[in-house]
């Protein structure tokens, strides 16, 4: 778990996001999911300083050294490295894009944080139905504003004010 001190008590949880679809028990009559009792989290999402690096050794070149040997003339070569494959077993992660979050969004397990994503999204759509409602009432009155200019165009053509013409360049 990466945690310093950290020890499993009966009431400690992991939610489902840490198991594989394998660590499940799958029956047919039932779509509750029931974890085998042999399963253990595998999937963890650390932040990027918690990564354990993979540091890759290069392998020690292949070098040759002339030794003068002191009786004779001769020179000898001998092979001082031999080749070695050292590999390492923690493997580099791809870095973790940050999650987006959405209103409405909450993590599974803390009742703290979902009664105050509660609290913002019940605040959120009050505002907006206020704007809802704002803005139906802004369309009712140029609609009615729309209908007092046609009745007035009405009356100044009965009333013979204005020409049918200039009255279909107002229409």
């Amino acid at each position: 778990m990466r945690r310093e001190n950290f020890k499993p008590t009966n009431s400690s949880k992991i939610c489902s996001k840490h198991f594989t679809a394998d660590s499940y028990i799958t029956s047919g009559w039932s779509s509750k999911k029931q974890l085998k009792k042999d399963a253990v989290p595998s999937i963890f999402d650390f932040p990027n300083h918690l990564v354990k690096q993979v540091t890759t050794r290069k392998l020690p070149v292949k070098r040759e050294t002339v030794l003068d040997k002191p009786t004779g003339s001769k020179r000898e070569i001998i092979n001082i490295a031999t080749p070695v494959e050292i590999s390492d077993e923690t493997t580099l992660e791809p870095p973790l894009k940050k999650r987006r979050h959405y209103l409405g969004d909450f993590e599974q397990g803390s009742p703290n944080r979902d009664q105050g994503y509660k609290v913002v999204v019940n605040k959120c759509i009050q505002k907006k139905n206020k704007q809802i409602k704002m803005l139906q009432q802004r369309n009712r009155r140029l609609i009615k504003k729309v209908n007092n200019l046609k009745s007035l165009l009405e009356h100044l053509e009965e009333k013979q004010m204005i020409d049918e013409d200039f009255s279909l360049k107002l229409s």
